[in-house]
């Protein structure tokens, strides 16, 4: 018996990382997406620089939804050596 999840090419798995990582992508963005959303609709017309606010209210929407830097789970940290003087 063969194990239905088995795709010799991967493809499968990375059919399901994508649509993961859209969705994962849209669950951690939807608060940032609902402040521009509400952001432009507190604008007026009369409100300075309004074209740069529309613009950056809405790149900053349309970018969340498109763009996601991949999530690594390993994580490196360097450390600072403790100076016990201020001649470090």
């Amino acid at each position: 018996m063969t194990d239905p999840v088995y795709d010799p090419d991967g493809s499968l798995a990375a059919r399901l990382v994508i649509v993961n990582q859209i969705i994962t992508n849209i669950i951690f963005n939807l608060g940032y997406m609902y402040q521009d959303i509400a952001n432009y609709f507190k604008l007026t017309n009369t409100s300075p620089n309004y074209y740069r606010s529309v613009g950056y209210y809405l790149g900053d929407f349309v970018i969340r939804i498109f763009w996601r830097n991949k999530f690594l789970t390993t994580f490196t940290y360097t450390t600072v050596t403790a100076c016990p003087t201020n001649s470090c």
